[in-house]
C-alpha cells in the first residue's frame, strides 16, 4: 500500500511520476451496491422481512466490507455502513430491524471517536474554527477562507491561489473549496444545481426500471454518488467534521 500521511489507504501503480493512486474501498462500495441489489431482489417478501433469513445476513456483509478499512478510514467505513443500510432499505428491508442497531452502531461510534484524541479534535474544531492556535483547525479553515475570497463570482477560472501550498488537498477532499475560490458562489450554486438534477434522473430511471434489480441498483449507486458529493460540500463548508 501508499502512505499518505501515515495511512496506508492507496494503491499506486506506475511508480512516482505519472502513477495512478486509488482506494481499493471504492471498489467495495460499488461492489456492496450490487451484490446486495442483485441478492435482496430475488428473495420472495417473506424472505426479505426475515430477521434471520437476510437482516442477520446483510450484518454479516456489511461487517466484512468495513472490518478491512474502519481502523484506516473511519470516514469511508461510515459511508459504506450508509450506502449498504439505504440498498437495504430500497430493496425492501423493514425499517424495524435497524432500530436497536442503529442504537449500538452509534454508541460504538462515539466510543471510537471520544477515545481518539485526533478524531475527537476533528469534531471540536467546529467550534473554533477561526483560532490561529489550533494546528487542527488549518484544514477547515483554509477550506473557509476559499470559499469567502471566491465571492459572487469568483477569482476566475484557474485563478485560484489558496491551492498553491495552503489548501490542503485541494484536488480531493476540498475541491469544492477550490471550485468556490475561482467560480464563486454562482459556480457553487450550478455544481450543487447538477448534483440535484442527478438525484432527480436516478431516481426516474429507478422508477422506469424493468425488474426490482434495476431499480434497487440504480437508486443505490445513484444514492452512492449523491451522498458522496454532498458529503464533500458538508465538509468543506465545515457542517460536517473534517
Amino acid at each position: 500500500g501508499h502512505s499518505v500521511g501515515g495511512f496506508h489507504r492507496w494503491i499506486r501503480v506506475g511508480g512516482e511520476s505519472g502513477a495512478i493512486s486509488f482506494q481499493p474501498s471504492e471498489l467495495i462500495k460499488i461492489a456492496l451496491v450490487i451484490f446486495l441489489a442483485s441478492w435482496l431482489s430475488r428473495r420472495n417478501p417473506e424472505a426479505l422481512r426475515s430477521w434471520k433469513r437476510t437482516f442477520l445476513p446483510c450484518v454479516g456483509i456489511l461487517a466484512l466490507a468495513i472490518a478491512p478499512v474502519f481502523t484506516e478510514d473511519f470516514g469511508t467505513a461510515a459511508l459504506i455502513l450508509m450506502i449498504g443500510t439505504v440498498t437495504m432499505v430500497l430493496a425492501g428491508v423493514p425499517l424495524r430491524h435497524f432500530i436497536a442497531p442503529a442504537f449500538a452502531v452509534a454508541g460504538m461510534g462515539y466510543l471510537f471517536v471520544m477515545n481518539s484524541p485526533h478524531r475527537l479534535a476533528r469534531i471540536t474544531v467546529m467550534n473554533d474554527v477561526w483560532s490561529p492556535g489550533n494546528p487542527t483547525a488549518y484544514q477547515p479553515r483554509q477550506s473557509l477562507m476559499a470559499i469567502i475570497t471566491g465571492g459572487w463570482q469568483g477569482k476566475g477560472i484557474g485563478e485560484g491561489t489558496l491551492k498553491l501550498g495552503f489548501l490542503p488537498e485541494d484536488s480531493t477532499d476540498f475541491i469544492f473549496s477550490a471550485l468556490c475560490e475561482e467560480w464563486g458562489v454562482v459556480g457553487a450554486l450550478i455544481l450543487l444545481g447538477l448534483v440535484v438534477l442527478w438525484i432527480r434522473h436516478v431516481w426516474q430511471i429507478s422508477l422506469e426500471a424493468s425488474d426490482r434489480f434495476g431499480q434497487v441498483l440504480a437508486a443505490g449507486l445513484g444514492f452512492l454518488i449523491a451522498a458522496q458529493a454532498l458529503l464533500h460540500v458538508g465538509v468543506d463548508t465545515v457542517i460536517l467534521p473534517p
